[in-house]
């Protein structure tokens, strides 16, 4: 078949002789990313177009880029095709197959009706594709009637976050070494992939070795580790070894914290096993020659531990951070997930990211399965955008309990305590949107909670935007007090939660008027437990303890001035939520402008008129069809998000993050 293919190239090229000599079918400096699926992706085609070109008109440079997958299909393509353009092409060439239509057996019974739906279908893709073109009017297009292959497909498997990125210099090393030797620069010999659990740092080096088309060596750091000292340095020799013979690969060593911990000469004299073993990788990383293509890549979610040796220049020279997604981020590792899952026309991904702030990828693979296990219980072949809503509560608060039955006591001191969150939530204008209230007891121990959406993504909070989270953290506490005359210990996880935060304003962000600007707590194991250390005397840590006394008293106090003043709205939305046990945010607020207005509520609430207002109502959620996640700053500097579900929890007072 290649033979084929070159001798076709070639009869061209003589038929095309006369005008290739003078005129090339590429300009200098063009980049061509061929689209298409696998006869593109695993044809070789274009390589015989830029080999012909190169031949005609070696003075000028082009690049090519295969964006060919294998079993693509037009919707496929539309999905991706931005992702495309983020390489800057210049040409794009997009090739059509027989993939959307599938391989079918027309003898069958409506085989022909299914055939022509999905001709029908991939037309209005394809009507997509020419929109995204659109939006690109200085990128030339060439329809060809075969296709093209994927220089970021393996990426694209795993939602990789986007261009121009650590790991795909990584990449362009092992791929073009020449270019990097001719201007006398040297490979790094290793990068350390530094993130919380569940990012997809250990996917990530494995794309990498996918996409250079390298051997793939993968160890945990525990492989190493045995009783017997000696072990784990033979190891180490003998995997070196075995690398430099496969030239150019990569090694990867997942969970390298375990072998690679400061060395503090304790033990036998510093010679144990762990430090000896460190010991024989360092003098490994400092043995072997880049030019052959040798790569280490290591993986932690404590880099805080490592030996500053291993981190020195000339043994892990990069440190790529693999932090929680973004929106964007999100988005596309849920389309990844979403890929082989049958998907109804209600779904809408990026209302499910814009719910999930803080999530990373383990997360939002499980929430996709819970979906998929939820349709088929519900007697449905295809994922609904309600499977998807259900599915982020059972992975945030876990499943529904309806065998724990409440007494009526206890269940109208919930009702009042979640309300509590939601009223005072609306009443501030720095606080986030309310999107569900709901008494229900989950299995991970909340006998109700609050969720709450943002209506953008943040990556800072202002103090009062942190001031107004306090308030609303207090407000179900408050609730209890002002109609109970009493408290509960479903306020655990609240003042748990409030008392973080404003320790945190007090000594990480510089927010207390007594200590200003003066940092007196700094993050310990950041991509893990994310505990705060405080940096300061015995006096000045007593003195921190009554700022943040004097500051949850306020955000107390302030709670309780709101719910008074509105307690007429507090009791009547409390008496809906005890008969109906779930509201919406849309319901919550109906009945709050009702209870202004001096309405009557009725009992269907689309009896009001929507166009009562109020001051509250720009916290009123548009689009009740998303949840919320909570938010766990990994580092002050990025988002300080409120605890989005709210719980009241009698059973166990542990965080629900």
């Amino acid at each position: 078949m290649k033979r084929y293919v070159l001798f076709v190239c070639l009869l061209l090229s003589g038929l095309a002789g006369v005008y290739a000599q003078s005129i090339a079918p590429f300009q200098k400096g063009d980049r061509i990313a061929f689209v298409g699926n696998s006869i593109t992706c695993g044809g070789h085609y274009h390589s015989y177009i830029w080999l012909y070109y190169m031949t005609r008109f070696p003075d000028q440079r082009i690049d090519i880029f295969n964006e060919g997958v294998g079993e693509d299909v037009a919707e496929m393509i539309y999905q991706r095709l931005d992702k495309v353009f983020e390489h800057e092409p210049t040409v794009v060439t997009l090739s059509f197959g027989m993939n959307d239509v599938g391989y079918m057996d027309f003898r069958k019974p409506g085989a022909d009706t299914i055939a022509r739906n999905r001709v029908e279908k991939a037309c209005r893709d394809y009507a997509l594709i020419e929109e995204v073109y659109k939006k690109y009017p200085e990128v030339r297009k060439i329809l060809i009637g075969s296709s093209p292959y994927d220089e970021t497909s393996r990426f694209n498997k795993v939602a990789f976050p986007g261009k121009n990125t650590p790991i795909l210099e990584i990449v362009d090393f092992l791929n073009h070494p020449d270019r990097y030797k001719e201007i006398g620069a040297q490979m790094p010999k290793g990068a350390l992939l530094v993130g919380p659990p569940g990012t997809g740092k250990t996917l990530l080096a494995k794309a990498v070795a996918g996409e250079a088309n390298v051997p793939f060596f993968s160890l945990s750091g525990s492989e190493f580790v045995e009783m017997f000292v000696g072990v784990g340095a033979s190891r180490v020799r003998d995997l070196f070894e075995e690398a430099k013979k496969n030239a150019p690969c990569i090694v990867f060593i997942d969970e390298i914290d375990t072998i690679g911990k400061k060395r503090d000469g304790a033990g036998f004299s510093g010679n144990d096993e762990r430090e000896q073993t460190l010991n024989q990788l360092l003098a490994e990383m400092d043995g072997f020659d880049t030019s052959k293509g040798l790569l280490i890549l290591a993986a932690t979610n404590r880099p805080e531990v490592l030996d500053p040796a291993l981190l020195r220049p000339g043994r892990f020279d990069r440190r790529i951070i693999v932090d929680r997604p973004d929106l964007k981020g999100r988005v596309e590792i849920l389309k990844v997930h979403a890929k082989n899952v049958m998907l109804d026309e209600t779904v809408n991904l990026e209302a499910i990211a814009l719910a999930t702030s803080g999530a990373v990828g383990s997360d939002l693979a499980n929430m996709i399965n819970e979906a998929a296990i939820l349709a088929v219980k519900n007697g449905r072949r295809a994922v609904s955008q309600k499977d998807l809503q259900e599915s982020v509560e059972v992975v945030l608060v876990g499943k529904e309990k309806k065998d724990r039955i409440l007494s009526p006591q206890e269940r109208k001191i919930v009702s009042y305590h979640e309300v509590g969150h939601a009223l005072v939530n609306a009443l501030q204008k720095d606080a986030e949107p309310v999107q569900k209230i709901t008494i229900v007891p989950r299995t991970m121990g909340a006998l109700g909670y609050v969720m709450q959406v943002p209506e953008e993504e943040k990556y800072l909070n202002t103090q009062k935007e942190l001031e107004a989270m306090l308030v609303g953290y207090l407000g179900g506490r408050a609730a209890e007090e002002i109609v109970f005359d009493t408290v509960t210990t479903g306020a655990a996880n609240d003042i748990e939660q409030a008392t973080k935060v404003a320790r945190a304003m007090i000594t990480q962000y510089g927010m207390s008027q007594k200590f200003g600007l003066m940092g007196l707590a700094s993050q310990e194991n950041q991509y893990l437990s994310g505990r705060a250390v405080l940096n300061c005397g015995d006096d000045t840590a007593t003195e921190i303890d009554h700022e943040v006394m004097q500051l949850l008293h306020y955000s107390y106090e302030e709670a309780k001035r709101l719910l008074n003043e509105h307690r007429e709205a507090l009791d009547k939305i409390a008496g809906y939520l005890i008969s109906r046990e779930t509201i919406t945010g849309k319901e919550f607020m109906k009945i709050f402008r009702a209870v202004e207005k001096g309405l009557e509520i009725p009992e269907n609430l689309d009896d009001l008129p929507d166009e009562v207002q109020t001051t509250a109502d720009r916290t009123a959620v548009e689009n009740t069809e998303g949840l919320t996640a909570e938010e766990t700053p990994a580092e002050p500097v990025h988002e300080i998000s409120a605890v989005d579900v709210t719980e009241t929890d009698n059973d166990e007072s542990d965080s629900e993050e």
